[in-house]
């Protein structure tokens, strides 16, 4: 068995642009919508007892997490654009 598969994906020209865009959302406006909601969060008194502020850090990890992983393919992989 080789170790030096390629997998070949397919995409259309749309289902990229989609993905483009998610991720310039996610980027900009998600990021500045949870910027705002922890500034909120932050004015609410003790830090260290504030399960609204430990929610909005645990999303803030999964949104950061998923900006990272949305532009990655898999290791190997080619992308062919389908019409």
């Amino acid at each position: 068995m080789s170790t030096n598969s390629r997998v070949t994906m397919m995409i259309t020209a749309e289902g990229y642009d989609a993905r483009c865009r998610e991720l310039e959302a996610l980027r900009t406006q998600e990021r500045r919508r949870l910027a705002e909601r922890l500034a909120e969060a932050r004015q609410d008194g003790d830090l260290a007892d504030n399960p609204a502020l430990r929610e909005l850090f645990e999303e803030h990890e999964l949104l950061e997490r998923h900006i990272t992983t949305l532009p990655a393919f898999p290791r190997g992989s080619a992308w062919a654009m389908s019409t």
